[in-house]
């Protein structure tokens, strides 16, 4: 009982817990992609990438329960700018956009009238 309370304090085995996360993020993402997302949502096609940033996000919840919160964000904001460059880096890697007007609007509003979006400069 000892050694349960030893492994689940905060300070304690960091590296083996934030191993853990990591590979229960990437399993939940796995899971979540084939059962839920491909089964109810979008059944044409699974996306790694989608996949990619659930783990990322699911990695970022566990890391609440591994770390302590100070050390957390102390850590996030000392490296902030690197984060964002990463972010920036991933999201040109990867050919993902904020573009994606009419595709949320085929999703939620089937009924609206597509016409009036158009990109910002005309020459875009």
């Amino acid at each position: 009982m000892e050694k349960i309370k030893n492994f689940l304090n905060k300070e304690n085995y960091t590296k083996v817990k934030l191993t853990i996360v990591v590979i229960l993020a990437i399993f939940a993402s796995v899971i979540f992609e084939y059962s839920f997302y491909t089964k109810y949502i979008d059944q044409s096609y699974d996306s790694k990438t989608r996949m990619l940033l659930v783990a990322m996000i699911f990695t970022f919840v566990g890391l609440h329960f591994v770390l302590k919160l100070n050390k957390l964000y102390e850590w996030i904001y000392k490296h902030r700018y690197k984060l964002a460059a990463g972010f920036l880096v991933f999201v040109m890697l990867f050919k993902l956009s904020g573009s994606s007007i009419v595709n949320f609007n085929d999703q939620f509003q089937t009924n609206s009238d597509d016409n009036r979006f158009h990109p910002l400069l005309r020459f875009c």
